[in-house]
């Protein structure tokens, strides 16, 4: 089997894993908390996935590209990559701050908070999955990817069996989010040798221009598949959320080899045609 194809099937391999820690989530909540309850946690769980998705926009999926094709910058490119997720979270949660103050509390009520919280702790430095597989590391990602899921439902199957209530739940999750951002940010600046790598020229336009497409078409398509959710929520409630949400939680499966072949192939596409431009060029300079 080539390197390409282990990769491949190293990265699917965790990505059912995670996939199936994701199916047994609920199916435990859905007998510790009341149908009610459980609709609630999806209810928060719906506005901040989807809230992530657009703080994120597609900055740290673009280390797939620009690692390769920046490969003597990478520690450069990680720390322009984190600081456009820092301005892109921030501009979501104030707007959804303006939005839901104009809407007196019609948008996400009570869910202001938390949200705001939640958003800004788990997508600010968290491209360590886009970096290891940049790095050709799919056993990192596996352990990362794993490591941080099966966390998050330690925490929430503990608290929802200890207490019962949704609202601890949210909480501890935000605490969780918080003490990673801690633990990522330390070892971010432990692992950083930026300051010995080579400047970057006309980075923040390149990067730029490649997230404003990609992260626009990755938000219509999470926005037409969260669509149902949201509709459910605004329109029936959290109980009918509850139910709606244990019946689609199979469609991740047939998701996961499509996106683990992206993403393995993509990174080395830009590798093998830096280094092609870098053997034609008749000027003897070297690729970034």
């Amino acid at each position: 089997m080539t390197g390409l194809g282990k990769q491949t099937v190293v990265l699917t391999a965790a990505r059912l894993a995670n996939y199936g820690l994701m199916l047994i989530s609920p199916i435990i909540l859905v007998r510790l908390l009341s149908v009610e309850q459980f609709g609630l946690y999806r209810q928060f769980i719906v506005y901040a996935s989807f809230l992530q998705l657009v703080a994120a926009f597609s900055f740290s999926e673009s280390l797939l590209y620009f690692i390769p094709s920046r490969a003597r910058s990478v520690w450069r490119v990680v720390g322009q990559t984190n600081l456009l997720t820092a301005c892109s979270s921030l501009a979501v949660v104030v707007a959804l701050s303006v939005a839901d103050f104009v809407g007196h509390g019609t948008v996400v009520g009570s869910d202001l908070l938390p949200l705001v919280a939640y958003v800004l702790l788990f997508v600010n430095v968290d491209f360590w999955e886009y970096y290891f597989l940049a790095t050709h590391r799919p056993l990192a990602v596996f352990a990362y990817t794993a490591g941080r899921l099966s966390a998050r439902m330690a925490v929430v199957i503990i608290i929802a069996y200890v207490t019962g209530d949704v609202r601890t739940i949210i909480w501890t999750l935000v605490a969780l989010e918080g003490t990673r951002l801690v633990v990522a940010s330390v070892s971010w600046r432990l692992l950083d040798r930026s300051r010995a790598e080579p400047k970057l020229h006309g980075m923040w336009r390149d990067q730029l221009r490649y997230c404003l497409p990609a992260g626009t078409g990755m938000l219509l398509y999470m926005l037409n598949r969260n669509l149902g959710n949201i509709a459910v929520v605004k329109v029936l409630g959290p109980v009918s959320l509850a139910h709606y949400t244990i019946g689609t939680y199979a469609e991740y499966v047939y998701l996961a080899l499509g996106n683990s072949i992206a993403a393995v192939v993509l990174p080395e596409m830009v590798r093998r045609n830096a280094q092609a431009a870098g053997r034609g060029c008749c000027c003897g300079r070297k690729p970034q």
